[in-house]
């Protein structure tokens, strides 16, 4: 077993917490700096979280704590409460939320993604940006795709542990994730800014026979526990719900997705009108 300064556990034939390091490390392999990515920020002085609605953040469980401030772009306040999704023990569950006392004003809010990523969904996703927070303003971003899904795993002693991770490539077998880097956010597509449709929450750096992979806990896979959590202070996450009519494959392109397919759709009406007469 690797014993962490937080007291929290990992076992380390199989992965390890992306929170390894005892001091503030957060910044992604290769990460490249940035000012943008408002609403993600510190967690205390070491770990990650990101501002979903004016008084909630969302982390990663084996991080989450009560009685420290979060640091933002978008601003700072106390976090007063810490609740952890059902079953929360790491690896199984690693997701949860931060109530901060007073509320963070921001435009808007990042969005959460409502479909839950199957392996084959993984393997033909595309491009996602990885972001975690240097400190409350500088952020550090690198972009990869997503590689495949577990939803659980076996442990060496047998056990089935409940995942729902998301895997990211780790180019030249190095986890992009660091420690200090738990909590952090993977955004769908190539994005500049925390407006992206929000994928994972940065749990841990697999290790074999799961490969050196960076994993995220998906959202998805808790929106009935958010939503409920999140209920009595009056407030909701923003869940992208995709339309039938917005094609898989242009998911992460965006609203530029979005663009396009309107634009191409102009294009063939026209030509068919063309035809026609």
């Amino acid at each position: 077993m690797i014993h962490l300064s937080s007291g929290k556990r990992c076992i380390g034939a199989l992965f390890v917490c992306a929170l390894i390091l005892p001091s503030m490390a957060h910044g992604l392999v290769d990460g490249v700096p940035t000012r943008s990515f408002g609403h993600q920020g510190v967690v205390g002085e070491r770990y990650d979280g990101v501002l979903i609605a004016p008084n909630w953040v969302l982390t990663a469980s084996h991080v989450a704590r009560s009685g420290v401030v979060f640091h933002a772009g978008v601003g700072e306040a106390p976090i007063d409460a810490a609740y952890l999704a059902p079953g929360a023990k790491f690896p199984d569950h690693d997701i949860a939320l931060l109530h901060l006392a007073s509320p963070l004003s921001a435009a808007s809010m990042p969005r959460l993604n409502a479909k839950l990523l199957s392996g084959g969904d993984a393997a033909e996703f595309g491009t996602v940006t990885l972001v975690a927070a240097d400190n409350g303003e500088e952020k550090r971003f690198v972009r990869s795709r997503l590689a495949r899904t577990f939803d659980t795993y076996q442990g060496p002693n047998g056990v089935l542990h409940t995942t729902w991770w998301i895997a990211v490539d780790a180019p030249g077998d190095v986890p992009l994730v660091q420690g200090g880097d738990s909590g952090s956010v993977l955004y769908a597509g190539s994005v500049d800014d925390s407006d992206g449709l929000i994928l994972g929450i940065a749990s841990a750096q697999c290790k074999a026979p799961y490969a050196p992979y960076s994993c995220y806990v998906q959202p998805a896979a808790y929106r009935e526990w958010i939503d409920a959590t999140m209920a009595a202070s009056g407030q909701s996450a923003v869940w992208d719900v995709p339309s039938e009519s917005r094609a898989w494959w242009l998911w992460p392109l965006g609203g530029g997705g979005a663009v396009a397919a309107a634009g191409l759709a102009a294009v063939v009406v026209h030509r068919l009108r063309r035809h026609r007469d």
